[in-house]
């Protein structure tokens, strides 16, 4: 008889491999390396930009995030449901979070602004214009002394008087009025009793005139432009200029009015794109930010920055028209353009104008706008801006700035000849004054600014910083007498000792409130703040008489 033997079924095959309950070794160990090298990145600021540091913080941030999500999803033993639920959630959330907010604008340092998609721009809140002091036969008087240009008197960042009590607490400034106002980064410029600026409600761009004493509209004069972009913001940037009663202002699309300054009335506009041939789409493609040369007055002439292309393409840098009646004087250059503006200075003996191009610094004859000297300061206008102004150091020696790693440069200037001159680096130093989109002070022969958002002394005679202390972030500073002002891009004003031996904070106050790139404006006793939403005046406490010199 045959045995009849029955299969067994075969033994189940257990494993002693542990839960995958945490990612492999080797993959935390590349996670730690790369965030270990942001932290060093942010804490040294070797990049020397902090835009940079938090873009590369973001990018490793976002891929640290995007590989542990597929790991857990995929390679993880945790339970199919909550694998498998993690990307919905993700999903969901990050749908839910764009259909609700949108990206408004960026900060200094490159970190988006978020607001609700339906919430309306604030220029579409301020509403319309009304004017509440209507005085049409009026003129404007500007005084030796008036903030009446960009940087103040001298277009310097200085103002020498009035001397300003050094301590906020216990002789704290006067708030005298507060008003919402349009978009931009434009300051304001006062001529006697007049403060003017730049904005954006809406569609319309305008150059308005307020009231110093009650901060009423006095006029405005629109145009129906609009500037608007995601890292420069909404409106105009340049600071207008006031010269005998009248108003220089330029737009951000390239409008150049000149207005009665008492009543607003167009004396004579002239346009730079169509002057070239530029379309808006094409200028916004090579001026990414806006057109920010605030109009230069040298003898007869309005001198701004042209940027344009002639009808060959061949670029241009600056160009004067005449003050009377806005016709083309002269063309000069053949750089593009930055965010600068000109100034007028003697350096090397020789009265000359002064402008930082994309790419370059030169100097042009006033009458004639001939380039007498160049000198290469790298920049792209559509991506490393040159935005801050250079400083006459000396008889011949002027200090250059900017932000992006670059830091500053003393340069010397020599006339070797009838048309010939020399132009040599006294010293550089790429980890100071790297100033973004703002401007040093002098004073004592030191520089002060701040330097990718920190407040900076640097001694000129060498370039060496003497300190750097107190992160204001990318605002703006003005030297009044043996203080610098400070506007903190949170819109805070601080007073700061002009010591270059230590840093002392003398005194805070919380003039505005948000996103603040607008420069000061002091006039006697009376600082003018502002952003892109409000407007606010105060009288700071000043000393009588001013201390005598030391």
């Amino acid at each position: 008889m045959s045995q009849v033997t029955q299969e067994q079924p075969a033994a189940k095959v257990v494993t002693n491999r542990p839960l995958r309950l945490w990612p492999p070794l080797w993959a935390c160990i590349i996670l730690a390396i790369l965030f270990a090298l942001v932290l060093f990145v942010r804490v040294t600021d070797v990049l020397g930009d902090h835009a940079i540091s938090n873009i590369l913080t973001i990018i490793v941030c976002f891929i640290a995030f995007c590989w542990l999500s597929i790991w857990f999803t995929f390679r993880s033993d945790y339970g199919r449901g909550v694998r498998m639920a993690w990307p919905v959630i993700v999903i969901v959330g990050v749908s839910w979070f764009s259909f609700t907010y949108k990206i408004v604008g960026v900060n200094g340092e490159m970190l988006p602004r978020f607001e609700s998609r339906w919430s309306e721009p604030a220029d579409l809140l301020v509403g319309e214009f009304k004017v509440s002091l209507p005085e049409p036969s009026r003129e404007m008087q500007v005084f030796p002394g008036d903030f009446s240009q960009f940087l103040g008197p001298d277009r310097n960042g200085v103002v020498k008087a009035p001397s300003l009590k050094r301590d906020w607490k216990a002789d704290k400034p006067k708030e005298l009025w507060r008003i919402k106002i349009g978009a931009g980064w434009s300051p304001f410029v006062v001529g006697g009793d007049l403060a003017v600026t730049l904005e954006q409600r809406g569609a319309l761009e305008a150059v308005s005139c307020y009231s110093l004493e009650s901060g009423d509209l006095v006029w405005s004069h629109t145009a129906e432009k609009r500037h608007s972009t995601v890292l420069g913001g909404v409106g105009p940037r340049s600071a207008p200029t006031l010269y005998a009663g009248k108003v220089i202002a330029l737009g951000a699309a390239g409008d150049l009015y000149c207005l009665h300054g008492g009543t607003g009335e167009l004396i004579w506009k002239f346009n730079v794109l169509k002057h070239y041939g530029v379309s808006v789409e094409d200028d916004i493609a090579r001026v990414a930010w806006g057109r920010s040369g605030s109009p230069l007055i040298v003898d007869d002439l309005v001198v701004i920055p042209a940027g344009g292309g002639k009808g060959d393409g061949e670029q241009v840098s600056l160009i004067a028209l005449d003050l009377v009646t806005g016709k083309v004087k002269w063309e000069s250059g053949d750089v593009l353009c930055g965010y600068s503006s000109p100034i007028v200075a003697h350096v090397a003996g020789m009265r000359q104008i002064i402008s930082v191009n994309e790419d370059t610094v030169s100097g042009h004859e006033p009458r004639s706008g001939r380039v007498m000297w160049t000198h290469p300061w790298y920049g792209k206008s559509n991506e490393a801006a040159s935005c801050s102004q250079p400083q006459p150091v000396g008889e011949n020696r002027l200090l250059l700035t900017k932000g992006y790693g670059q830091g500053c440069q003393l340069i010397e200037l020599e006339m070797l000849g009838s048309e010939q001159w020399g132009v040599e680096v006294v010293w550089e130093n790429k980890r100071a004054l790297k100033t973004k989109f703002t401007n040093v002070a002098i004073r004592d022969g030191f520089a002060y600014g701040l330097s990718d958002g920190i407040l900076e002394c640097v001694d000129l005679s060498d370039g060496k910083s003497q300190w750097k202390r107190g992160r204001y972030r990318h605002g703006q500073v003005l030297i009044v007498d043996d203080v610098v002002l400070v506007q903190a891009e949170s819109g805070a004003v601080f007073m700061v000792d002009a010591n270059p031996e230590k840093f002392t904070e003398l005194g805070k106050l919380d003039a505005i409130s948000g996103q603040t790139w607008n420069n000061l404006c002091l006039t006697v006793d009376k600082l003018l703040v502002r952003n892109a939403e409000e407007a606010a005046c105060f009288q700071l406490p000043v000393r009588y008489p001013a201390p005598a010199a030391e």
